[in-house]
């Protein structure tokens, strides 16, 4: 996932794609590049993010389509959906690096919880840091996009994220204690949309 995600952010500034290094060969070579990226994404077998894979697989193979379009026809007029796309092929991807964020953070706290152990000082400490960087990084425009990470999806599910890492957040800040039960169930609900 990072690997096509730092693919998508060279992508969407390369001169070789949007600017004046670009060839029909250079074309064709990046078009490859997303073919291959969508063809591992659909072998992959990962429960919690299939959907997101799959969309994204969906994404790559029409951005090289319109790449070889471009290239054929000596024509810059596909590219502006190229660019689009890797946006959101880039966007997906942190999306995804967030959602793991969240996920090993609701490991850790659903272990607790089930176990009826409290979490350390220094596990409340790193988890809180880790969901204001998560609220951070949902919430401001991304520097290489100029959009919100969850602009241009049919599902607007970052409310919801947003709103329950919120709350798990503030259930770890707590002076007078952590509620594990209401944690673990606001980290789940964040992680559900994703």
């Amino acid at each position: 996932c990072r690997v096509i995600r730092r693919a998508a952010q060279d992508a969407f500034t390369a001169k070789d794609l949007f600017g004046p290094e670009r060839t029909p060969k250079t074309l064709r070579v990046r078009a490859q590049r997303m073919a291959e990226y969508a063809v591992i994404l659909r072998g992959l077998q990962v429960r919690t993010f299939d959907r997101v894979f799959d969309h994204v697989a969906h994404e790559l193979e029409e951005a090289s389509e319109q790449l070889y379009k471009a290239a054929v026809q000596r024509n810059t007029a596909p590219l502006d959906r190229v660019r689009e796309l890797l946006g959101k092929i880039y966007r997906s991807m942190v999306l995804v690096d967030e959602h793991w964020r969240l996920e090993e953070i609701l490991g850790v706290v659903a272990e607790h919880h089930h176990r009826s152990q409290p979490l350390s000082d220094d596990q409340k400490r790193v988890f809180i840091d880790e969901l204001s960087g998560i609220h951070s990084t949902l919430t401001t425009k991304d520097s290489l996009t100029g959009e919100l990470i969850g602009e241009g999806f049919e599902r607007d599910v970052l409310s919801v994220v947003i709103g329950n890492a919120l709350l798990a957040r503030t259930d770890l800040s707590n002076v007078v204690g952590v509620n594990l039960r209401h944690c673990y169930e606001h980290l789940k609900a964040a992680c559900a949309p994703l």
